[in-house]
């Protein structure tokens, strides 16, 4: 079984890979399909693990101790041919960089607040983080696509091979050449924000499921005006169109909202 970081029953049929001397534990595998691959304009279909651990640094700090970073492990592998390819993630304090990258990677990043909404590019739902705080990473001047994000929650897993508190977002990008180029951006979150994000992501489903049945989608719409960006989240899918809006604009408690409501309706 390999160690991962919902300690749930997990057989990847190999072991997790260690960052030095460092155990990691297992925290998703992400697959880039066909679909995937026309958004990133790939030709290789692929298999990404992602693997996190906390790696001694050799230096001793008088107030905490040993000093420990965050780093990650990534399995990728080809799937036609099977082909692996391994490396680690970490901030490179040469570089400047507040994402987790290959040391290989020629890349920047942008603060999100930043960026139009609109201009975030994703695959199945956008980021739910502190946008204020948080960054995107570029390849010349491109942004990554957002893939996935996990929060680590308190288990004693997490607090002795890795952190609990923090969520983990994963950015993906395929150069001309094919090159996979993975990065990742922490940070931290509380337990009571992470309940709020579970739930957001159960109420965001249950509505992708249900938004055709307009007396279900009210349903949802009314019970989840106090996840603040479930409204937000319903504007911005392709969800939004002109029964929906209507509903949203009767539930909506703030004048920016309604009056963002009311131009998209005109």
């Amino acid at each position: 079984m390999n160690l991962n970081y919902r300690e749930a029953d997990i057989d990847l049929g190999f072991e997790n890979p260690k960052i030095g001397e460092a155990q990691t534990i297992f925290i998703d595998k992400i697959i880039v399909d066909k679909e995937r691959l026309k958004k990133l304009n790939g030709k290789k279909a692929r298999e990404i693990y992602i693997f996190c651990g906390k790696v001694k640094t050799g230096e001793i700090s008088s107030k905490w101790g040993e000093v420990c970073r965050a780093q990650f492990a990534i399995v990728e592998k080809e799937l036609q041919t099977g082909k692996q390819k391994r490396y680690v993630l970490a901030q490179y304090s040469k570089q400047r960089s507040v994402m987790y990258k290959n040391e290989s990677d020629q890349t920047e990043n942008e603060s999100a607040d930043m960026i139009k909404k609109s201009d975030i590019l994703y695959f199945d739902k956008p980021p739910r983080w502190k946008r204020s705080e948080a960054s995107i990473p570029t390849y010349n001047k491109n942004l990554f696509y957002f893939s996935s994000q996990y929060y680590i929650p308190i288990n004693k897993t997490n607090k002795t091979y890795f952190w609990s508190g923090e969520s983990v977002y994963v950015f993906l990008y395929i150069t001309k050449d094919d090159e996979l180029l993975v990065q990742i951006f922490m940070q931290s979150m509380s337990e009571q924000t992470a309940q709020e994000h579970y739930k957001l992501e159960e109420t965001i489903a249950e509505f992708e499921r249900n938004h055709k049945d307009l007396s279900e989608a009210e349903k949802l719409i009314k019970n989840g005006s106090k996840l603040k960006l479930f409204y937000e989240y319903i504007i911005d899918s392709h969800k939004a169109n002109k029964p929906i809006l209507e509903i949203l604009l009767k539930y909506a408690k703030t004048k920016s909202l309604k009056a963002q409501i009311e131009k998209l309706l005109r």
